[in-house]
């Protein structure tokens, strides 16, 4: 994943640390991401499949113009219903 965005500004969050277990308010990671990252346009999220509406999720971000790059070590990630929320905006690899 890092090596696919050497040299363009990202944001990088690994959803299996710990502390972003509690979060209940996205918001506040988001925050957080555009601080340390100094406002990335591209965001990596890695074993996004410990978040929970995840799918609501990215498609706020798409929405709001965040390229993003996806990654899980889950095979929930391989059903249908993530397809079902971002129809036309993913692109599995």
């Amino acid at each position: 994943m890092h090596q696919f965005v050497k040299n363009r500004s990202f944001g990088f969050v690994n959803f299996d640390d710990e502390r972003l277990i509690k979060v209940i308010d996205f918001d506040e990671v988001l925050e957080a991401v555009l601080a340390v990252y100094s406002n990335p346009k591209l965001l990596l999220l890695d074993e996004i499949q410990n978040l929970k509406n995840r799918e609501l999720i990215v498609n706020r971000l798409q929405r709001r113009g965040f390229q993003l790059i996806i990654t899980g070590s889950n095979s929930n990630l391989l059903s249908s219903e993530p397809a079902t929320y971002l129809t036309g905006r993913h692109l599995p690899v």
